[in-house]
């Protein structure tokens, strides 16, 4: 289990788009989404469901930006970047080019793989919060 309390989404503009609340807690093998715009519907395959933090935006830019997962100390644990990087350092884990349209940046294979555009690995679909991209609920079964 993970407790996320005070730990931050944020992108090259602003590190702070998104804190979670005192309380979160990612249990192991489960998901959590969080979403920057919209009213979200559906189950999310089970997954934790947040509202992005102060003003309900993440915001991302489609041209690039780097987002990043920093702890309640600031410390940063993962990092992610595309396109233009928003005129920033690009992240180590980096992907060529923009995002085209408004999609989600997935792991191919999921969870250990390099990140890619949703739609170039579910054609047509440009995002499945809280499922793997075949549709399927992102619950990873853990042995007891």
């Amino acid at each position: 289990d993970l407790c996320l309390s005070g730990w931050t989404l944020g992108d090259a503009r602003d590190p702070e788009r998104h804190r979670f609340p005192t309380g979160t807690r990612l249990a192991a093998g489960a998901a959590l989404v969080v979403f920057g715009s919209g009213v979200p519907t559906g189950d999310f395959g089970g997954a934790i469901v947040q509202w992005a933090a102060f003003g309900g935006r993440i915001n991302m830019s489609n041209a690039g930006d780097v987002v990043t997962l920093a702890d309640h100390r600031g410390a940063v644990h993962s990092q992610i970047s595309w396109g233009d990087c928003a005129d920033v350092t690009c992240a180590a884990e980096h992907i060529d080019g923009d995002l085209g349209v408004d999609q989600s940046v997935v792991r191919n294979p999921e969870l250990t793989g390099a990140w890619a555009q949703h739609a170039d690995l579910a054609e047509g679909v440009y995002f499945s919060p809280g499922h793997r991209v075949d549709g399927t609920p992102f619950v990873v079964k853990l042995s007891p």
